[in-house]
Order: C-alpha cells, then structure tokens, then sequence
C-alpha cells in the first residue's frame, strides 16, 4: 500500500503521520467536503470551536491603569525626599523621638556628613527610598508641631533681642519694660544695664551684655508661658 503524508484533509487538523494514499475522493477531502475523523489521531480531546470567544490573561498595562500613574509616583517619591531633608535638619533630640528605623538613621545621620552636592543629592534620593517604608503622616504631623513653636521661640528670640537694645540704648527704657512685664525685678536689671553698658565701653568680653539677654529672655518667656 502506497503511503501519503497527512496534509490536514482529515478531521483532526493534525498535519503529522500517514495516511493511505488518496482515494479519487481526495480532491472532495481537499476541498473540505466529506471530511472525516482520522483513524490516526482521534483523540477524546476537547476541541475550541473556531468562532468561540477565548479568554485574555489581564494585561500589564491594564494593572498600570488602575494603580498609581507615573506622575503621582514621582510627587510622591519628591515629596518623601522633601521629608527626609526637613527630618536631616532637626536636632538629634528630636529626631530620636520619632522611632525611625535604624537604617533610615544612620542614612541620615550619614548625610549630614555628607558635603559634595552630587554624593548629597544621591543619599537623599537613599533616604526617599528608605522612608517608602514608613508612614509619613505622623512624621509631618510632628514637624509641623515643632515649626509651630520654632516660630513662637523666634518671636521671642527677636523680641529679646529688641528689648536688650532698647534697654542698652537708653536706660529709661527701663520703665516701659517693666510696665509691659509685670513682676520684672527692676533693680537687678538696672545693675545688668549699667555693668554692660561699662562693659561694652572698656570693650571687654560681652559676660555682662548676655547675663541681662538671659535674664530679659527668662521674664519675656514666664510672661508668655
């Protein structure tokens, strides 16, 4: 018996084995017609039909459109970078009572080391990453505490500062504070005055000059407290 090789005329549509050789049949096989199982590669195999829907794996870029897009990662990363510069200038004291985790503190403990812009630039981006594991809401809640009483203890500061001017500048100045601070001690910032102001015609070091700065402070801060 002649053999012929399996050109997919068959019912299978597998194209691999052999078959008999055509019968004059064949042509009607060819064109589809009469088409019948192969005795070869029938199978209990389930088949997809031809016009039938298939199902699509969820697509990559499916996923990115439902997340965050790439414009609100970067804010978001810019603004942790933003955080982690506030949380480089705050005072070690402080920066302890945030309960940071302990890479994070020593990267910005590290940065503060740090004087090259580029090496600079590189760490904060470090540390952006790092705070990606932290909330940073109570990190600004913080912050925005303190910038709050930094405010209030510069006010103060320069409020001094005025006063001691005043106070050196003219002497009768001295009434008016006491009018406006009740409670001052007026002699002994009478003495204070008059030592400092000695002290800043001799050109002698300043001790007397920052004795009634502190002195004027410590009234200012107890009237406000």
């Amino acid at each position: 018996m002649a053999l012929a090789f399996c050109t997919g005329a068959t019912a299978c549509g597998i194209s691999v084995g052999y078959h008999s050789k055509a019968s004059p049949d064949s042509r009607k096989l060819r064109d589809g017609v009469g088409r019948s199982p192969c005795p070869l590669h029938t199978s209990n195999v389930a088949r997809i039909p031809p016009n039938s829907t298939r199902l699509e794996a969820p697509s990559d870029a499916a996923d990115e459109r439902e997340g965050p897009s790439k414009t609100q990662r970067k804010h978001e990363m810019h603004a942790l970078q933003d955080l982690g510069r506030t949380l480089v200038g705050l005072d070690p004291e402080r920066l302890a009572t945030l309960a940071l985790p302990e890479r994070l503190v020593d990267a910005i403990a590290l940065l503060r080391k740090v004087s090259k812009h580029e090496a600079r630039r590189r760490q904060l981006q470090y540390i952006g990453r790092l705070m990606r594991d932290v909330d940073p809401a109570p990190l600004r809640e913080a912050v925005s505490a303190w910038d709050k009483g930094s405010d209030r203890d510069r006010a103060r500061f320069a409020a001094t500062e005025r006063w001691r001017d005043r106070l050196l500048d003219d002497p009768e100045e001295l009434d008016a504070f006491v009018a406006a601070h009740a409670g001052a001690p007026r002699a002994a910032l009478a003495q204070l005055i008059v030592d400092a102001r000695a002290e800043r015609l001799r050109g002698a070091p300043p001790r007397r000059f920052r004795a009634l700065f502190r002195e004027i402070k410590r009234i200012i801060d107890a009237a406000q407290a």
